[in-house]
């Protein structure tokens, strides 16, 4: 899966486009998937997050490094849905569940359609900060969802994002 490869400068990205307070979400999609024949679900819990980004944060080279994982550090929780080994039957019930997000208080982030590869980038907010994001990725034996929530402000993501670009 490609887009693997990117999620790293997501979560940078991300933590600076939220904070949050966290309502029962339509990604109960998860929960109600994870169950399914052949389905992968993987919940990484707040407290392990903590001990990652500070293990990292020790070893960060440099302030960019260490900027990207202090932003990494506001993720309380992170989820991974995997069916590509599910039935087709569950993969489409599971498109037709996440095809109108944007109806379930969710804003488009990115689209993104490469050599058959689809990734769509979602997020809520509360006033300048992301409280959640979703990233979706399909292709025509690929599917799977991630879930990362947090409480990371608009600002801050805009200082990593300029420092990127310095």
């Amino acid at each position: 899966m490609k887009f693997l490869h990117i999620i790293p400068a997501l979560l940078a990205f991300c933590s600076l486009t939220a904070c949050a307070n966290y309502e029962t979400t339509d990604t109960d999609i998860l929960e109600s998937f994870r169950n399914e024949p052949n389905a992968e679900f993987v919940h990484v819990p707040k407290f392990l997050l903590k001990i990652g980004t500070t293990f990292a944060r020790v070893n960060a080279d440099d302030t960019d490094e260490r900027q990207a994982l202090k932003l990494a550090s506001k993720i309380n929780s992170v989820k991974v849905l995997d069916l590509d080994d599910c039935s087709q039957n569950v993969k489409a019930r599971f498109t037709e569940e996440t095809e109108n997000l944007e109806d379930k208080g969710y804003e488009s982030l990115i689209r993104i359609n490469d050599d058959g590869e689809n990734v769509r980038i979602f997020l809520r907010r509360n006033k300048d900060c992301i409280t959640e994001l979703l990233i979706l990725d399909s292709s025509d034996d690929d599917l799977s969802m991630v879930q990362l929530k947090g409480k990371i402000k608009e600002s801050e993501i805009g200082r990593l994002i300029n420092s990127e670009f310095d």
